[in-house]
């Protein structure tokens, strides 16, 4: 499938939310997994495995991907682009 396509999160402190949606917004495939618990690094990895796994159920190429919402509680470190949420087990997600 080719065109424009996002991805959305939701990162929480148990759970991972991602969706692919096409341009319209109507949602393509969904995955839920827990919070990996490894480290820090391993959420972020996380993320991008989800992503990919996602594009592939969907038969969308990364390159189609136009951009990607995180939805998480705590601040966000607009420097670092890095998450410092209060209800992570890390100080710090990249």
């Amino acid at each position: 499938m080719s065109g424009s396509y996002g991805i959305a999160v939701d990162l929480g402190a148990t759970y991972v939310r991602v969706a692919l949606s096409d341009e319209r917004g109507h949602f393509l495939t969904k995955l839920k997994e827990e919070t990996s618990r490894k480290s820090a690094n391993a959420v972020s990895e996380q993320l991008i495995k989800m992503s990919r796994l996602l594009c592939k159920k969907a038969g969308v190429d990364m390159t189609d991907i136009r951009g990607m919402c995180i939805a998480s509680a705590g601040p966000l470190d607009l420097e670092g682009g890095g998450i410092t949420a209060p209800n992570f087990r890390f100080k710090y997600v990249p």
